[in-house]
């Protein structure tokens, strides 16, 4: 296969995990020397199980193990792994991929479920465009059939989610297959098709407030991530223009987000957590940066005192989560100023972010 290194900087990695952590290295490591898959906090499984791709297993797990979400650690460990090392795990990858194929009952199991369809599609499209130098025909060959295989599922009317974020899910993989697959038959033609559904779902899936219809944090930031992701992919490809009318809306979305939170910048308990990257109760918010650039609005415009501290200029730092967490701090400080002493409140409040200087 042709060694293309286009996608080692593609703006669509924006859409794929790559777990980089010491964690990820020692799963990695497990495969490589005892033969043992682990999946995030799950239990190792031996590769050869024939349980491995079993339709009896719980819901979550099913769509980890079908949706193939190990490679997010092969990915990220790459650089940490010898030629030797990579040749290897290939060869295990490529055995797990045919042993899903003999053994994934597509009737019973989570194996062609909408969401998990696509979750597999960018693990493997990641997979094979990261490790093809240590590819040998046979294994290419193995992967492409699975790939081609669930893009045209992908596709397909019949089997399109919807406007959902299920459905979302389906058109960002179709658009990491268009970016590095290069045996895509129609790539533009995928691209396509996926911003025309993305547009449409982004369209109907929040209030004019600027929040999510399920009127759930969780699945709420999830959502306002994902939409900030697919408008800066978009303005890198030049289809900024599809998505113009969103960012209106994105700039709802994020405000929501940063009122939905603690002042610690993490969700209340008793939250549930949409199952799409989102972790544990009580973890901090995660948002990525700006795609577009924040309009000012009139101050008749703004809602809120907490809006307008959110708005101001010295609050707009680099990364969104802290300046999210940092501003909710104020809040709270300037709340519990009420009972402890307004001064006292707005002393503090000034150390932790104080006023540039001109």
């Amino acid at each position: 296969m042709n060694a293309d290194t286009s996608g080692a900087d593609n703006p669509v990695r924006v859409f794929l995990a790559a777990n980089r952590s010491h964690a990820a290295g020692r799963r990695t490591r497990r495969l490589l020397a005892k033969d043992e898959l682990q999946i995030r906090q799950h239990a190792p499984r031996r590769i050869d199980d024939v349980t491995l791709f079993s339709s009896d297993m719980e819901r979550s797990l099913g769509r980890l193990t079908h949706g193939f979400l190990a490679v997010a650690d092969w990915v990220g460990v790459r650089e940490r792994l010898s030629p030797r090392d990579r040749r290897l795990l290939m060869r295990k990858a490529i055995s797990l991929v045919e042993s899903w194929r003999e053994l994934a009952d597509p009737e019973t199991s989570m194996a062609f479920h909408d969401e998990t369809t696509a979750q597999r599609t960018m693990n493997l499209v990641a997979l094979r465009h990261d490790y093809r130098d240590v590819l040998d025909e046979s294994q290419d060959a193995v992967l492409r059939e699975v790939i081609d295989h669930d893009i045209a599922l992908l596709s397909a009317a019949d089997f399109y989610a919807g406007t959902n974020n299920h459905g979302m899910f389906q058109d960002i993989a179709l658009l990491v297959a268009a970016a590095l697959y290069d045996q895509a038959t129609d790539p533009e033609g995928l691209r396509d098709l996926a911003v025309q559904r993305l547009v449409a779902y982004f369209s109907v899936c929040f209030t004019a407030d600027g929040i999510h219809v399920e009127n759930n944090p969780t699945y709420h930031v999830m959502v306002s991530r994902y939409l900030s992701r697919v408008i800066a992919y978009a303005s890198t490809c030049g289809r900024e223009a599809d998505f113009g009318d969103l960012a209106d809306v994105l700039d709802h979305a994020e405000e929501y987000a940063a009122h939905a939170v603690t002042p610690q910048g993490s969700f209340p308990p008793g939250q549930r957590h949409g199952g799409h990257g989102l972790g544990r109760d009580h973890r901090p918010l995660r948002l990525p940066g700006r795609a577009v650039p924040r309009r000012r609005q009139p101050r008749e415009a703004r809602h809120s005192a907490g809006a307008d501290l959110l708005r101001r200029r010295r609050f707009r730092l680099r990364d969104p989560p802290q300046r999210m967490v940092r501003a909710q701090r104020v809040l709270h400080l300037l709340l519990r100023g009420v009972q402890r002493g307004l001064p006292q409140a707005l002393r503090r409040a000034q150390r932790l972010h104080p006023r540039r200087r001109s």
